[in-house]
């Protein structure tokens, strides 16, 4: 079975969303959240179900989910899925550091 894991750049972008949309609209923020894991729960049975992303690197993959990308990397030799980031689909690409 895959293994789904976030990178500690992924986890401080969920946290600082959830800290974002909970001080405006905290029923949004839970949303959000569980929408976001929901689909990263999905790449478990799709790890490839995300286009590939050559302009950022070769090897990620990405999904879009309301307002969000969510990058990743499929290690199909270790059956791994890395969540490398979630970014905001308004922010600039350029600026994301991996």
């Amino acid at each position: 079975m895959i293994k789904l894991i976030f990178s500690e750049k992924a986890k401080i972008d969920l946290e600082n969303i959830v800290l974002y949309l909970a001080n405006r609209n905290p029923q949004a923020a839970n949303n959000t959240i569980k929408d976001i894991h929901k689909s990263t729960k999905l790449l478990i049975q799709l790890p490839k179900l995300g286009r590939q992303r050559p302009e950022i690197n070769s090897k990620i993959r990405s999904l879009n989910k309301n307002n969000y990308y969510i990058f990743y990397i499929y290690y199909e030799d270790d059956q791994v899925i890395e969540i490398i980031r979630v970014w905001d689909t308004r922010q600039n690409l350029d600026n994301m550091e991996l």
